[in-house]
């Protein structure tokens, strides 16, 4: 009973690492993006931008574009207003990939039992291609 204990709480221990890892991942890059984007020449180069995908969207590039409609770079919008949402996602999808892996590893883990022993079975001579009958 012990052992089986002892594994639960270190799987418990795994998935708590696990997810502080992916959570804590997200938190680093919104740090980033929050310090890479703050200046006014990140802010420019977006206006700059949006201005190229104005004039390609009259069909003066080598592709038609649609102008972006955010003020601001499309990461910093996600980071910063869509951010518990990507919380979520996180943690749902990271959860239902460790119970996954979970599953199958303990699955596997998990038999014990030996395989049954079967007698071989015998084989038959080879048919005589050599004969001419």
């Amino acid at each position: 009973m012990t052992k089986q204990l002892y594994t639960n709480l270190l799987w418990a221990a795994a998935y708590g690492i696990f997810l502080s890892i992916a959570v804590g991942s997200l938190f680093w890059v919104r740090s980033n993006v929050a310090q890479q984007f703050q200046d006014a020449q990140s802010q420019s180069d977006w206006d700059l931008w949006r201005q190229e995908a104005a004039r390609q969207s009259q069909g003066k590039g080598p592709v038609q574009r649609r102008v972006p409609q955010s003020r601001q770079p499309p990461i910093v919008v996600l980071m910063g207003q869509h951010f518990a949402v990507c919380v979520a996602a996180v943690a749902t999808l990271g959860s239902a990939l460790f119970g996954t892996l979970m599953f199958l590893i303990r699955g596997a883990w998990a038999d014990t039992t030996a395989a049954p022993y079967r007698d071989p079975v015998a084989v038959c001579d080879p048919p005589d291609t050599d004969s001419n009958v």
